[in-house]
């Protein structure tokens, strides 16, 4: 196996240890999150059917005591249709508890039904009675009514502590999901670290050996270097040449250096605009926090509405009481009725009342309308400040298309640089004739090379070049002898007097030359190094 596979493999299997717990918790968390949003959905359906069967149960009670007050047929059509109301929101509550298979609420249900058919059968013999039976009747009509509303709100609770049940659940689910993380976080950490040490010593084996042959041939060879080393003073005339190419490129650097730190910044710039994103996304979570306590303060004024009407209804109750011991003191005093005063204007009193809790109910009723309104500016205020994240984001895709422009600007100055590269070599092809001074001695080294060539063709073969890379250019490394007369006198044409590098144009479009078209970066063109 070259080594190529190896590492490729050995990335392939921590990527693969990544990816796995990764998928593991990511679906773990999935279905967490799925039921407790359905549980929640299915609680919070069966709160609001049960929250309007006890309304309907109320106005039951409301229209029971307007007969008793008024006798009039009317109420009791009322009164049947709201507990038709009742019926069907008990029938909806049943259909969503089977549907989720919910044995105890169907229980409750079926136990609430059984009062409220008691209940109503209450009401239809006291509203079937003659007037001066009514009263005796009206404590079993009352005790059965209690025990519905007991019912309902036995239900209500048993519905609240199901939500409270499932939120403990999910916690825990969310806790075992963080606890299996840092396992399989360790886990992959480990096998990751054991993966690495196997792969390195393997691949460390087979380099030494390859290394050792080099080392082999490397020490042989220095013993015939000493005589290339009287040709290197030949060469060193060549290295000044050599350094006036070298200064062009160091200019043309310099101005990659100016794009370079034109770069940095624009990126200093794009990182002070995400700051400010990052700013206005806190003020966004704020505003969401002042909403969400808008919409309890909305909740609490609610409670108090509902314990309000709850007042009104006992005043209207006792009101009706007043009204029967009137109509019997009336009846005992015949004409002269003198205690029906004193009796009317307790009602009056009473209704007095009712009327100030009717009035402090449509107060609150205004006040949790303004709440709503501040919750919706509220929620109109996060909206633009998520307007003002928008906008820098755009500032910062502008800013990210001025470093690209700089980017092309940085090609262009490779492009000088490339032309320097060109005088170089020139320069190189004129140390070329110095070089066959080293021709006799590169005999010499010739086998021990042949020997390094065949060790350098195993690395190559190992690390996954194909043969044919050792095989290109064969007759690179064949260098063509002058006679020995010429090699002394041999003419050496100096490099060409060399142009100053213009400056680099910041304004170049984007249509010149790109960096890849100037230096390659393909396999093929590097195959001769």
């Amino acid at each position: 196996m070259t080594i190529g596979k190896k590492i490729g493999g050995g990335f392939g299997m921590v990527l693969l240890l990544t990816a796995l717990p990764i998928g593991i918790y990511q679906f773990a968390l999935f279905s967490a999150t799925s039921a407790f949003t359905g549980l929640i959905e299915m609680e919070m359906a069966i709160a609001v059917h049960a929250n309007a069967a006890m309304v309907n149960l109320n106005k039951c009670r409301r229209f029971e005591k307007d007969l008793l007050l008024s006798q009039d047929p009317e109420k009791i059509k009322a009164q049947r249709g709201s507990m038709a109301g009742l019926e069907y929101e008990l029938d909806n509550i049943e259909a969503l508890a089977k549907k989720d298979s919910q044995a105890s609420e169907i229980e409750k249900i079926k136990e609430i039904r059984s009062l409220v058919a008691v209940y109503q059968k209450n009401f239809e013999t006291m509203a079937a009675a003659p007037v001066y039976e009514q009263m005796s009747l009206e404590p079993k009509v009352q005790e059965a009514a209690r025990a519905a509303e007991s019912a309902l709100e036995v239900l209500d609770k048993s519905v609240q502590d199901q939500a409270n049940q499932g939120k403990i659940t999910t916690e825990k689910q969310a806790r075992f999901l963080g606890l299996l993380a840092l396992i399989l976080g360790a886990v992959t950490i480990a096998s990751g670290a054991a993966l690495a040490f196997f792969l390195g010593r393997a691949i460390s084996t087979d380099l030494k050996q390859v290394s050792l042959s080099l080392n082999e041939g490397a020490e042989q060879v220095a013993a015939a270097a000493a005589e290339v080393s009287s040709s290197s003073q030949t060469l060193a005339e060549g290295a000044s040449q050599q350094a006036a190419a070298e200064e062009e490129t160091s200019a043309a650097l310099e101005a990659v250096g100016i794009m370079i730190k034109q770069d940095a910044d624009n990126a200093s710039q794009a990182d002070q605009l995400m700051k400010g994103a990052n700013t206005v996304i806190i003020n966004a979570d704020a505003s969401m926090k002042k909403l969400t306590a808008s919409m309890q303060e909305i909740s609490t004024a609610s409670a108090q509405t509902q314990k309000i009407v709850k007042t009104i209804d006992e005043i209207a109750f006792q009101t009706n009481l007043l009204a029967l011991n009137a109509a019997v003191e009336a009846a005992r005093a015949g004409e002269a009725g003198a205690g029906f005063a004193v009796v009317a204007d307790e009602v009056r009193n009473l209704a007095m009342r009712a009327a100030e809790a009717a009035k402090n109910t449509s107060n609150l009723i205004e006040s949790t309308v303004q709440k709503v309104d501040t919750g919706s500016a509220l929620v109109k205020e996060t909206s633009e400040s998520f307007n003002v994240v928008a906008e820098s984001t755009i500032r910062i895709g502008t800013i990210i298309t001025e470093m690209a422009k700089a980017a092309i600007q940085q090609a262009n100055a490779i492009t000088q640089v490339t032309k320097a590269i060109h005088d170089i070599d020139t320069v190189t092809q004129s140390n070329a004739a110095a070089a066959e001074e080293c021709a006799a001695a590169s005999e010499e080294l010739h086998a021990q090379a042949e020997m390094m060539k065949v060790s350098v063709r195993n690395l190559l073969e190992m690390v996954g070049g194909a043969k044919s890379q050792a095989k290109a250019r064969p007759e690179a490394g064949r260098l063509k002898r002058l006679p020995t007369p010429a090699r002394v006198n041999a003419k050496r044409k100096a490099a060409p007097a060399r142009k100053a590098l213009p400056p680099v144009d910041k304004t170049t479009s984007a249509k010149e030359a790109k960096p890849q078209e100037l230096i390659p970066f393909g396999d093929d063109e590097f195959e001769d190094f």
